[in-house]
């Protein structure tokens, strides 16, 4: 019990690498990185724009009709699953509920961040015009 709170204490989100597009492979577990996902990982670094989340950077970045493209595009994927839902029994049916909960908290996710960055972009106007 003492060496899980020990191993705890080193813990860092950032620190857990291959999670999310954009953030490198992940360490082998108990021991230390491989020099090839070292060198894997400093190059992805390296060559994101800026960030940890090039991605969800570069989503949130793009125009409203890009958006409203992607937002159809997930909707369409929602759609499909909750058809799988309604037709399906077992472990189909709990993946595709479990992939429908990750849909409506990635819809939430970039409306926050959408919200965000219209906050910040009023701040800044207000800014500029006092």
């Amino acid at each position: 019990m003492a060496d899980d709170k020990k191993g705890l204490g080193s813990f860092t989100v950032g620190g857990m690498g291959g999670g999310l597009p954009g953030m490198g492979p992940r360490p082998p577990v108990g021991g230390a990185p491989t020099p090839t996902a070292q060198a894997s990982a400093q190059a992805q670094t390296e060559d994101a724009p800026s960030g940890i989340f090039p991605n969800l950077e570069a989503l949130i970045e793009r125009s409203n009709e890009d958006l409203s493209a992607f937002g159809e595009e997930m909707g369409a994927v929602c759609q499909h699953l909750d058809e799988l839902i309604e037709k399906r029994t077992g472990r189909v049916k709990q993946e595709a509920q479990y992939a429908r909960q990750a849909y409506e908290r990635t819809f939430d996710m970039i409306n926050h961040l959408l919200q965000v960055k219209a906050s910040l972009l009023a701040g800044d106007e207000a800014a500029e015009n006092s």
